[in-house]
């Protein structure tokens, strides 16, 4: 049986990447970060040492991750040297449209959020008269 594909997704997929990393080439994150594409996922890999799951948020926004992280409470602590930066971050991720958020982990410093590719379908228009 032939499929009628009315968008090839895969390059859909490569041309909204493309124009993500156009955009933030000149920006160096606070966090780095890996975008990885397994099977049917995209997961965004984000290295947050010395940040607990009660120090981090995750928001989704009109097609775009929000990763706030509030700066680990560190005022007990009498630095001799301080050459770890703790301080706060806010930062936006646009992700494709093909995609929607699913979930979330930390594990050892690295926090990886997850999405699933939006199923494919055909819907069938009603075609109203004009009245």
């Amino acid at each position: 049986m032939n499929s009628l594909k009315l968008f090839d997704y895969d390059t859909l997929e490569k041309q909204f990447f493309d124009v993500f990393q156009e955009l933030t080439s000149h920006v160096k994150p606070f966090l780095p970060y890996n975008w990885v594409k397994k099977d049917n996922q995209l997961i965004l890999e984000i290295a947050v040492a010395g940040y607990s799951k009660d120090n981090l948020e995750i928001e989704v926004v009109d097609g775009a991750i929000r990763i706030i992280g509030k700066a680990p409470d560190d005022k007990e602590v009498e630095f001799l040297f301080k050459g770890i930066t703790s301080k706060g971050f806010n930062s936006v991720f646009p992700f494709s449209p093909l995609y929607q958020f699913k979930d979330a982990t930390l594990d050892s410093g690295l926090l990886k959020i997850f999405f699933e590719r939006n199923k494919e379908s055909v819907h069938k228009v009603e075609i109203k008269t004009a009245a």
